[in-house]
């Protein structure tokens, strides 16, 4: 996969990670999220773009730890690294 569509699967990620934080734009977000999703499968398989969903799982802990001060225990970060390794094998 190209690096431009890996980089563009990860805005989408981040965009859906934003919306569910940002509540009051969270519409135009998810709208654009959506039509940069479409184009992207325009050009990447469904088997090797959708991975980068489970990114949002990572996103929105991250984002609530920095933005709202909130705390994650050793466990959840654990599982948020073996969904990164799981993302990093299914790129390969």
């Amino acid at each position: 996969m190209k690096p431009a569509y890996v980089a563009l699967l990860i805005l989408v990620a981040a965009l859906l990670a934003a919306g569910q934080m940002l509540f009051r734009i969270s519409l135009v977000l998810y709208g654009a999220t959506t039509l940069l999703y479409i184009y992207i499968l325009q050009n990447v398989p469904l088997s090797a773009a959708y991975p980068f969903m489970a990114l949002a799982l990572v996103l929105v802990p991250l984002l609530a730890v920095f933005l709202l001060g909130e705390t994650v225990s050793l466990k959840y970060v654990g599982g948020l690294t073996l969904i990164i390794g799981g993302l990093l094998l299914t790129v390969q």
